[in-house]
């Protein structure tokens, strides 16, 4: 049983938000004459914790920047069947009392943290007996390192902005401190400016994501880009990011304005030779000539039909147009591919 505490509410919906137990099946049964719908489990924590005590060790944004306070959080679970007492959860010099901790429940413990340096940090957090560490990269500057793809820990653990669909997706990606943004279609054929702004905007009122990411920006509509003005003039405080496939020109400039980023379309994965450095250094220079570089992600691979991004080697072994590989890749990503130097 679930303290009514420990429930909240989220989107019409009562949620269980303090559940830790190391199961395969889980079963609920409903108490009182009101029925119980369970539509979804949320596991938050690593998959194979340092210690079973300590779930879990993120950064409230991913990396951290030098000299810029943040928060660490450690996700603190109590899997046995016996209630957890006066508990001390300890991070450097700062020590967090928890009073009690049921059975199969869970915590999060937020630590201020204040990282100087720009290089990896090994940060360790102690409860009780148990103790967990995680190495965490610390940076320059902001980065966005940005995934298209449904949440995926194994491979993308080092993504921070992700093209997401399901709104369950957005606590555990907003406990580990990175972005979750509504994938939505971008304007593709020409419809009315009331079509786009409801396609787009009511979403940015949900609580379960950080903004949207607009697919396919290609070809300039009229409609769409009166739509994007009025959505970026409310957008809740939410980000409203496009998937840019062409290159920068003055037009694409001041229609994506009054966007928060730019995710640059170029798939170096899927090139058949060694151009790609061309590729990447002309999408640079027509980003800088207008203004545009400092909220330009560079999309740099593609999982697309499942291939996965190509090492330099792969790339060389694809570099001339004409042999069988290259023929049989495109085909495999379904692109229709004309070699121009």
């Amino acid at each position: 049983p679930i303290p009514a505490a420990r429930r909240f509410a989220v989107a019409g919906m009562v949620a269980f938000g303090s559940l830790a137990a190391n199961v395969r099946y889980l079963r609920i049964d409903a108490v009182g004459d009101e029925p119980v719908t369970l539509s979804e489990v949320v596991v938050f924590g690593e998959k194979d914790p340092d210690d079973d005590l300590i779930g879990g060790i993120y950064p409230s944004w991913y990396p951290p920047i030098a000299g810029e306070p943040c928060e660490l959080r450690a996700v603190i679970r109590n899997t046995s069947d016996r209630a957890m007492t006066n508990l001390e959860i300890a991070f450097e010099d700062s020590v967090i009392h928890m009073d009690q901790l049921d059975a199969f429940c869970a915590n999060v413990a937020v630590f201020p943290w204040r990282p100087e340096a720009a290089e990896p940090h090994l940060v360790t957090i102690k409860a009780g007996d148990a103790k967990a560490s995680k190495t965490i990269p610390v940076v320059h500057r902001k980065l966005y390192l940005s995934g298209f793809q449904p949440l995926d820990f194994e491979r993308l653990h080092h993504y921070n902005l992700y093209t997401t669909t399901a709104y369950d997706e957005y606590y555990p990606i907003h406990l580990r401190g990175r972005l979750s943004l509504s994938y939505k279609d971008g304007p593709q054929v020409e419809k009315p400016v009331e079509y786009w702004v409801n396609h787009w905007q009511p979403i940015l009122k949900e609580p379960w994501c950080d903004g949207i990411a607009m697919d396919e920006w290609a070809h300039l509509k009229l409609t769409a880009i009166e739509a994007l003005k009025q959505v970026c003039a409310n957008d809740n405080g939410k980000m409203i990011v496009p998937w840019l496939i062409p290159e920068m020109d003055a037009k694409l400039a001041e229609a994506l304005d009054g966007c928060d980023l730019i995710l640059s379309e170029l798939y170096v994965n899927l090139l058949s030779n060694d151009m790609y450095r061309h590729w990447i250094a002309k999408r640079v220079r027509t980003m800088r000539e207008h203004d545009m570089a400092k909220r330009t992600v560079i999309a740099l691979g593609s999982f697309m039909s499942g291939i996965e991004g190509m090492t330099p080697r792969r790339l060389r072994a694809f570099r001339r147009p004409g042999d069988a590989g290259h023929r049989r890749l495109w085909r495999r990503v379904g692109a229709h591919h004309t070699n121009r130097r």
